[in-house]
This record gives C-alpha cells, sequence and structure tokens, in this order.
C-alpha cells in the first residue's frame, strides 16, 4: 500500500515538475515576442557625437517600448547611413544624417523615409599644424589632406570647399581617415590638414589641440555665400575663441544640421513612441553628445529637407507644436 502512494506521488511530483518546465517555456516565449521589433539605428564612427547620441537613445528607446530591441550600427557616417536606410532593401530603419547630404538624394525625395526632428548644427572645421605656415584654404594646393570617411557627410562637404576655392581632384593629394586617425597623422606629420564636419567641441580635435599648437582655417564669406546659395542646407557658423586650446580668434565657416530620420516600414504608431522618447528624454541626452544641444520641438521641425514621417508628425499635432507649410 505504501509502495503505491509513493509511486503515486512521484508521478504528481514528476506532473508538478513537467507542468512548471511547460509554464516556464510559455512565459520564455511570450517574453520574447514582445520584444519582437529589432530597430537598427545608423550613427557614424564609435566615438563620434551620432554614435554616442544613438547609443544612449537606444538604451532609452527600449526602456520606453518593450516591443523593440534597438541595435545600434556604426557606419562611416551621413551618406552611408543614407544609402542604407534607402533602397529596395534597407540595411537600418533610424539614421541620423545631415540636413544638405538629405537634400542632395538623387532624383526625388525618397517616399519611405521621413523626417523625426531636425537636431543640432554641426561645423566644418579644418584643422592643420600651426607651425605648418598653412593660414588659408588656398595653401592646402599640393597638400596631403583627410577628406574624412569614405561615403561621409565629412567627405562631401570638403569637396565642396575644395572646388569652391578651385582646387579639384588632383590639386591636392586626398586620403580617407577616421578622425581619430587623422588627428595621429597630423601630429606626426603623416598629412598636412584634415577635415572634420562635427558639433563643437570635437573631441579628436580638442585632444589633438592639448598636444600640439593648432589651427583652424576659415571659409572666406564671399565664398561661403557662394556655397550656401548653390548649395541650400549650408549655413553660416563662427567657431567662438577658446573652443580649442590655443584658439585665440574666433573661426569663420559653414556648417549644417543633423537630422534623425526614419524608414516608413517602422509605422505611425511606432515612430511616434520613438518622437515622444527622444523628447521625453531631452534633459538626459544632452549629456550624450559634446555639444550645446537639447532637443526642442519647436526647433526640431524647422528647415527639413524631407517631410515629416507621419508618425512624427502626429506626435507634434498632439503636442501642439506648429508645423510649417
Amino acid at each position: 500500500m505504501s509502495n503505491n502512494r509513493g509511486e503515486r506521488m512521484k508521478k504528481m511530483l514528476t506532473f508538478f515538475i513537467l507542468w512548471m518546465l511547460v509554464l516556464a517555456g510559455i512565459l520564455s516565449m511570450a517574453g520574447c515576442s514582445m520584444r519582437f521589433r529589432k530597430v537598427r539605428i545608423g550613427t557614424a564612427g564609435i566615438g563620434g557625437n551620432y554614435y554616442s547620441f544613438g547609443k544612449t537613445f537606444s538604451e532609452f528607446l527600449m526602456g520606453d517600448i518593450s516591443t523593440v530591441d534597438v541595435k545600434v550600427i556604426s557606419t562611416a557616417g551621413s551618406a552611408e547611413n543614407l544609402k542604407m536606410i534607402t533602397g529596395q532593401k534597407p540595411q537600418i530603419d533610424l539614421a541620423i544624417i545631415q540636413a544638405d547630404i538629405l537634400n542632395e538624394m538623387e532624383e526625388e525625395k525618397d517616399p519611405a523615409i521621413g523626417a523625426v526632428a531636425g537636431m543640432y548644427a554641426e561645423a566644418l572645421q579644418i584643422a592643420v599644424r600651426q607651425d605648418s605656415g598653412i593660414k588659408s584654404v588656398e595653401d592646402l594646393r599640393g597638400k596631403t589632406i583627410s577628406l574624412g570617411e569614405t561615403n561621409s557627410g565629412t567627405e562631401r562637404n570638403a569637396q565642396v570647399v575644395l572646388e569652391a576655392y578651385g582646387l579639384n581632384d588632383g590639386a591636392y593629394e586626398a586620403c580617407h581617415l577616421k578622425y581619430t586617425d587623422a588627428s595621429r597623422a597630423l601630429e606626426d606629420g603623416t598629412i598636412d590638414a584634415f577635415f572634420c564636419t562635427m558639433g563643437i567641441p570635437t573631441s579628436s580635435i580638442r585632444t589633438l589641440s592639448g598636444r600640439i599648437p593648432i589651427r583652424l582655417l576659415e571659409v572666406d564669406a564671399d565664398l561661403a555665400e557662394d556655397i550656401m546659395r548653390e548649395h541650400p542646407f549650408y549655413v553660416s557658423f563662427t567657431i567662438p575663441a577658446g573652443t580649442y586650446t590655443g584658439q585665440k580668434k574666433e573661426v569663420r565657416t559653414i556648417g549644417v544640421k543633423s537630422v534623425l530620420v526614419a524608414h516608413n516600414s517602422l509605422g505611425r504608431d511606432m515612430v511616434n513612441k520613438i518622437t515622444n522618447s527622444l523628447f521625453a528624454h531631452a534633459g538626459e541626452l544632452k549629456y550624450a553628445v559634446w555639444v550645446d544641444y537639447e532637443p526642442d520641438p519647436r526647433e526640431a521641425v524647422t528647415d527639413l529637407p524631407i517631410p515629416l514621417h507621419d508618425g512624427a508628425r502626429s506626435w507634434y499635432e498632439e503636442n501642439g507644436i506648429a508645423l510649417p507649410q
């Protein structure tokens, strides 16, 4: 009798354990299914403002939206991000792209993407050694210059400025280095100058200016006006004195706004939530980049080169933000 009772107890215990394992599996699957939407955000090089912003923002998104799993992708920058988010098979869903690069999209504006928010302005910076004797962009003729990474916004900006000065391909020796590599190359004399389009102060230039005396070249005011007339979304930009070690005077140059864009496959509701998360964490996101930037919905809808994503537009309308025509 006791043996039968013991057998029944063993069967009940076995059944209970199996039932618990099945329940745990169901709960696990449910938990996995909750994070069903992978969102890939294209940024730029690791260590830069785009990557730092994307990394911080991704953490807020996953905390605010239980159904997403965000992957931050390091890229060459704006031009590559544009290629990755457009076309028949987009490789990313969100991206940070310079306004001028968005404006230069081939043919018609791609209807598959829309703006989420305009962000901070970035300065085109041209760094040379102070002891180089290079005092103007004209002096770069025949020099070795890093134009930024291939398919970056910096590369395009550098080409526009050099062409405005009559320095076309062949007038200089071009290379394509990451900012950190370019600063080291300038320090050891491997290159004579490097271009960098980024919010100020830029960490690589700030670090370099602490090691060796450097000079930032100005963009001539008249040529800057010509560039801004020919290329919409370029703006006049002044780098204040003291931005970098040893910089005693302000530097006049040009700049561009960065824009957060989304692919339409994310859907209206998802992008509405993404937009909400951006401004809900405005006070915290300003520490994600080295520039003086805090997301402001009133400024985020101005001077955009492409239409707003439907999801972003709905968020602005729900929150009483006046949208430009």
